[in-house]
Order: structure tokens, then C-alpha cells, then sequence
């Protein structure tokens, strides 16, 4: 965890501070800080109900990004469980889920599931570029970043991400665009050692993506696996199960869903 009052005092900062009125720069230099610098905020100087609720949707926020890496998302998920519970005497948390289905009536399904009348909105824009593989930060050489995954580091990602969603050997296929023989020889190996074409590798970017989306909603592995193979009626799928539109799919198919998953959670 890495010390960095300057990050420190930008969370303080939009905790305390009307999101209507906030500007921009405390929001950047808190993505930056939490994305490439593995910050971890310190919840010993928030005091009120408005703070606590503030700074678990800006962290649930920033979180949502699938530049996150792991480490940082396992350490600040407590300090989100621990504003819940700060809340508890006062307001309900809502699940992810719950809130996410009323979209179209609550604006920004995260704020509502704070409590919150307004949201980050307009000022997430401006972190949008940061979050990009073709954004270097200054600490672009950590090895835990994915911004410098191996291929072998990224392919194994999206193995184990269609693993959690219940998918068949030759679904895995299909979807990752390799022949059986391919993928079962690779993962007899300690490495995945594969060498994908340009069209593969955008297939294995996006199952990473999707899968970060879907972590990004759920905890619970059940509720993974179920998402993927449950007949969704939204107008993209008609009636299918989101396994099955991309096992048939090629990538745009793959890109779109990803697309939708990351607009749904960061509402833009």
C-alpha cells in the first residue's frame, strides 16, 4: 500500500464536497492513485453519513474500472464493507443487482444504491482516458499492473474467466476462436503458451474485459456463472444467454457485450 497524502487529501476532498461543485482534478488524481499507485484510502478522518455514503460509491466507482488489479481491489472491498456498515443505522445498502435493474428510473444506479441525490457523472468523464491500455502512467513498470500483462499472464485470465462462467471445453473454444487440440495442449503446460493472432487476442481482451464487468457486479461465483447462462430479454440478446450470443459470435459480438457492461455499472 503506498502512502500518498496528496491522493489521500483528493478522497477527502470529494467526500466532503457537493459533487455538483467539485472539480475534476481530486477525481483524477484518486483514479490514478487507486488504478496505478495501489492506494488505499484511510476512513479514519470521514465522520458523517454524507462522507460515509460519498466515499463508498467513489470507491465502488473506481472500482467498476477494469484497470483495477486484484490486490487493490481485495484490500479496498473491506474499507467499502466497513462505510456499509457505518451506514446501517441509517440507510440500507441496496445490492449491486437490485439497483442496476432500476437504471432507467435512478439515474446512476450506484449513487442511488448509497443514498445518494447525485452522482460523479459528469466528472467521470475526464478519468476516462486514464483507464485506457494506451494511457502510461509514471509506474508503468509495476509487474502486478495489466497494462504490462504477458500474453500468457492475459490468456490464462480469460481461461479462468470462462472456467467461472460454466463454459464447455469446446465452448471455451469457440469463444476464444482456437481449435481443441490448441487449448487443451497449451494448459497441460505451467504457461499458456499460445501464440494468438491479431483477432485472437482482441477475443481474449475482451473475455477479460466482460469478466472484470461481471466481478464487478458480483461476489458470489454462483452469480457469475448464473449471469452468463441465464436467457437475458434485453433487446441485444433476444431471449439468449450471453454465452450463448458470443459462442456464436464473433468479436464484435464480444466487444459489444463488453461495451454494455462497463456502460451499465459506470453510467456513461
Amino acid at each position: 500500500m503506498i502512502e500518498n497524502s496528496e491522493t489521500q487529501n483528493a478522497f477527502l476532498a470529494i467526500v466532503n464536497t457537493d459533487f455538483q461543485a467539485l472539480p475534476s482534478d481530486p477525481l483524477i488524481r484518486l483514479a490514478l492513485g487507486i488504478w496505478y499507485e495501489n492506494f488505499v484510502p484511510n476512513l479514519e478522518q470521514l465522520d458523517t453519513y454524507i462522507s460515509f455514503a460519498r466515499a463508498g460509491y467513489v470507491l465502488e466507482r473506481l472500482l467498476a474500472f477494469h484497470c483495477v488489479t486484484s490486490d487493490v481491489r481485495t484490500k479496498i472491498k473491506p474499507r467499502i464493507k466497513t462505510l456499509a456498515e457505518k451506514l446501517e443505522p441509517y440507510f440500507t445498502i441496496l445490492p449491486i443487482s437490485t439497483t442496476l435493474e432500476l437504471r432507467d428510473n435512478c439515474g446512476d444506479p450506484l449513487a442511488h444504491r448509497w443514498g445518494l441525490r447525485d452522482s460523479l457523472s459528469f466528472q467521470i468523464q475526464s478519468i476516462l482516458p486514464y483507464q485506457t491500455r494506451h494511457y502510461i502512467h509514471k509506474n508503468a513498470n509495476a509487474t502486478n499492473m495489466n497494462l504490462n500483462e504477458s500474453q500468457n499472464e492475459t490468456l490464462r485470465r480469460a481461461v479462468g474467466g470462462l472456467n467461472s462462467w460454466g463454459c464447455s471445453v469446446s465452448q471455451q473454444c469457440s469463444i476464444l476462436g482456437i481449435s481443441k487440440n490448441s487449448l487443451i495442449g497449451s494448459q497441460k503446460s505451467i504457461l499458456i503458451s499460445l501464440k494468438l493472432s491479431s483477432q485472437q487476442s482482441q477475443r481474449v481482451q475482451f473475455i477479460n474485459f466482460i469478466d472484470e464487468a461481471i466481478r464487478a457486479q458480483f461476489n458470489n461465483p454462483d452469480n457469475i456463472r448464473e449471469f452468463m447462462r441465464m436467457p437475458n430479454k434485453n433487446s441485444f440478446f433476444k431471449g439468449q444467454t450471453p454465452i450463448s450470443l458470443i459462442e456464436n459470435g464473433g468479436v464484435e459480438q464480444l466487444r459489444e457485450l463488453s461495451r454494455r457492461l462497463w456502460s451499465q455499472i459506470l453510467g456513461v
